[in-house]
């Protein structure tokens, strides 16, 4: 038989922890866009081509972060109201048992 347990306040400090991990990741994004304007109108050649195709690379991976951590946030945040709403109903069954 699989036991089922958890803790409310480990399950938010989780959804905090991911929330905080999305805003990183999207400030991520933002910084290297920056970068790669910034060199774009004042830098010019091989050099160039080469840094801005890395931050490129770069952005892929870190929107991939973001994404990937926008779906656990809503996996955890579903999960979350689920075990609360199960909770609730076997507190209100007990109590009225």
């Amino acid at each position: 038989m699989t036991v089922q347990q958890h803790e409310s306040g480990d399950l938010q400090e989780l959804i905090r922890a991911l929330g905080d991990l999305i805003v990183y990741c999207e400030s991520l994004d933002s910084q290297a866009q920056g970068a790669a304007q910034a060199v774009t109108g004042q830098w010019k050649g091989m050099a160039s081509d080469a840094f801005i195709h890395q931050v490129g690379i770069w952005a892929a991976g870190s929107s991939s972060l973001r994404i990937g951590a926008q779906d656990l946030h809503a996996w955890a945040s579903a999960v979350a109201q689920l075990y609360e709403a199960a909770q609730t109903e076997s507190q209100a069954m007990w109590s009225t048992a």
